[in-house]
C-alpha cells in the first residue's frame, strides 16, 4: 500500500519511517532495518496486541510473533529434542538399529542389497518410529497443558486455556475459546525484533515520542509531512512506524505443512505432513476478530505457514474475506500452478512471494514457474485497481548472493514489472533477504562484508 500523496515519498520497498528525537526520519525497508541493526526496541512501547496479533500454527493468539518465539525459545525447544533423541536411543538403539531390526522383523539384519530403502525391515522400522513419536509427544503435551489433545496433532502442538493467560508473556488466548482483548501498548522485553510483521508495528521509546508518530496518530493525513524527512541517516532513534496507515493487522500461520524443506527453516514450525487448522475454525475465528477485536473495521490479514496456499480450502478462505471487504496479504513460496494464481490473485491485495533456492531446485521448472507466476500477478495488477502490490523476496543464504542477483535480473526482465498498475502506482518491489540463524531467530547468519553491504543498501 505505497503512498501516493507526495512525489517525494518513495514508492518502493522502503515501507518504514524511523524517527529521531528531533522528529526527523529516514525511510528504510524491513531488510535494511535488520541489516543496519535498527531493530532494537527493548523497553520501548509497542502496539502489539492493540494494532497487531499473531495466530500460531496451533491456534494460539499472541500479541505478536515475538511472543510465540519466546515461548518456543531455543533452550525450551532443544530440551524437547534432546529428550526425544535419548528416548529413541533407548527404544531403537544406535544407528543402524541392528538389534531392534533383528528382534522385531522377520528377515532381520543384514538388509537386502536391492531396493534397500523399501525393504520390509525399514518399512517396519519407520512405522514403529512414527508410532513411538506420536506416543512420546502426546505424553509430553499432556504434562505441559493439562488438556486431552488430539492424538493426530502436531508433536509440538500446545493448546492454551484461560488458565494459561499470564503464564506466557504476550499470550492472549486461542481460537478455540476466545481471547483477552487489551487496550494498552506493551513494553518490549526483547533485545531485537526479528519478524517483518513485528517490525511493522508502531513503536516508540516512550509516551512522548508515541504521540509524535505521524501516521499512527493522524492516519492518511500523517503520510503527507515530509519537511523533516532526511535521505541519509538519523541519530538516537526514538520511533518507528509504517509509511501508510494500518489500523489493525493479524499475522496468521495457518499451519506447518509445506511442500518445501528448507535447511534454514526451524523444525518446530515446519512439517511436510501435518494437517492445517480446519476451515470451519478459521472462518469462525475471522468473524470473531472482525466483530470483537477491530469492531467491524478492516483488518490487514497476513497469511503465512508453512505454505498457506496448499490448504485445501485456501481459495474459499480468501473469497470469504473478500466478501467481508477485508484486506489480504499472502506470504508464499510461489510454487503453486499458474492456473491457481490466475484465480487466487482476484482475492488478494498484496503478495509476498519468496524464492528458496535449494528447495526450488529440487523440482524441475519451479524457477521458471516462479517467474511466470510473477508475470500473471503483475498482469492482473494491470487491469484491476484493488490496492495491489507484489513484493518478491529472494531468500539469500551465505554464498548465494550471485545466484539471487541472477534471479532478480530475470524477474526484472518481465516487461509488466516496469509499468504502473491500474492504481497508477508501481506494482511491487524486489529484495534479497538475509537468513536468520536457526539457533537464534533474532540474528542473521554469518555473511561476508560484500554480502552485508548489499543487504544494507538495496
Amino acid at each position: 500500500m505505497p503512498i501516493i500523496e507526495n512525489k517525494n515519498v518513495p514508492l518502493d520497498n522502503k515501507q518504514l519511517r524511523i524517527y529521531d528525537s528531533t522528529n526527523k526520519f529516514i525511510r528504510v525497508s524491513i531488510d535494511e532495518t535488520i541489516a543496519r541493526g535498527y531493530n532494537s526496541y527493548k523497553n520501548w512501547l509497542c502496539s502489539a496486541g492493540i494494532r497487531g496479533l499473531y495466530i500460531d500454527y496451533d491456534g494460539n493468539i499472541w500479541n505478536a510473533n515475538c511472543a510465540s518465539s519466546y515461548r518456543n525459545s531455543k533452550a525450551h525447544f532443544n530440551q524437547i529434542i534432546e529428550s526425544w533423541r535419548l528416548h529413541c536411543l533407548e527404544v531403537f538403539g544406535p544407528m543402524p538399529h541392528v538389534d531392534w531390526i533383528n528382534k522385531n522383523t522377520k528377515d532381520g539384519w543384514p538388509l537386502p542389497e536391492i531396493d534397500t530403502k523399501n525393504c520390509d525391515q525399514l518399512v517396519q522400522l519407520r512405522l514403529s518410529w512414527k508410532k513411538e513419536e506420536k506416543n512420546f509427544f502426546s505424553n509430553l503435551q499432556n504434562k505441559m497443558t493439562h488438556d486431552n489433545l488430539d492424538p493426530n496433532a502436531s508433536p509440538f502442538q500446545w493448546i492454551s486455556t484461560s488458565k494459561d493467560l499470564g503464564k506466557y508473556w504476550g499470550l492472549k488466548g486461542n481460537i478455540n475459546w476466545g481471547m483477552d482483548i487489551t487496550k494498552k501498548w506493551t513494553r518490549c522485553i526483547f533485545d531485537n525484533c526479528g519478524c517483518g510483521a513485528d517490525i511493522c508495528l508502531s513503536k516508540a521509546k516512550n509516551y512522548k515520542y508515541q504521540k509524535k508518530l505521524d501516521v499512527t496518530n493522524n492516519g492518511e493525513t500523517g503520510t503527507i509531512r515530509v519537511d523533516n524527512y532526511t535521505e541519509t541517516s538519523i541519530r538516537n532513534q526514538v520511533g518507528v512506524e509504517l509509511n501508510f496507515p494500518v489500523d489493525y493487522q493479524i499475522l496468521w500461520d495457518l499451519g506447518r505443512k509445506c511442500n518445501y524443506n528448507c535447511s534454514y527453516c526451524w523444525p518446530s514450525v515446519h512439517s511436510n505432513t501435518e494437517d492445517f487448522l480446519s476451515y470451519k475454525k478459521i472462518i469462525s475465528a475471522i468473524d470473531f476478530f472482525i466483530s470483537e477485536w477491530s469492531n467491524g473495521k478492516v483488518i490487514r490479514w497476513n497469511f503465512g505457514g508453512g505454505e498457506p496456499t496448499i490448504h485445501e480450502k485456501f481459495l474459499d478462505i480468501i473469497k470469504f474475506l473478500k466478501n467481508k471487504k477485508q484486506w489480504v496479504l499472502v506470504t508464499t513460496n510461489g510454487s503453486r500452478s499458474t492456473t491457481f494464481w490466475k484465480e487466487a490473485v482476484k482475492y488478494i491485495n498484496s503478495i509476498n512471494m519468496s524464492a528458496h533456492f535449494a528447495s526450488m531446485d529440487l523440482y524441475k521448472n519451479n524457477e521458471k514457474r516462479f517467474i511466470e507466476n510473477c508475470r500473471v500477478i503483475l498482469q492482473h495488477h494491470d487491469i484491476v485497481d484493488d490496492d495491489n502490490w507484489l513484493e518478491i523476496k529472494l531468500m539469500t543464504p551465505p554464498k548465494f548472493l550471485e545466484r539471487a542477483k541472477t534471479l532478480k535480473n530475470k524477474i526484472l526482465d518481465i516487461k509488466e514489472w516496469h509499468t504502473p498498475g491500474a492504481n497508477g502506482r508501481p506494482k511491487g518491489c524486489i529484495s534479497l533477504v538475509p537468513i536468520r540463524s536457526i539457533n537464534d531467530s533474532f540474528k542473521i547468519m554469518t555473511y561476508n562484508e560484500q554480502e552485508l553491504e548489499y543487504f544494507k543498501n538495496q
